[in-house]
């Protein structure tokens, strides 16, 4: 279970890790 969770939070961070990576991209494009 604990394992569950710990793989939870690590796709959490790399998914938002990757929103990021993709707001800067937006933000490069539009300035």
């Amino acid at each position: 279970m604990i394992h569950f969770i710990a793989l939870a939070k690590f796709k959490k961070d790399l998914s938002t890790d990757v929103v990021a990576e993709n707001m800067r991209d937006i933000e490069a494009d539009t300035k």
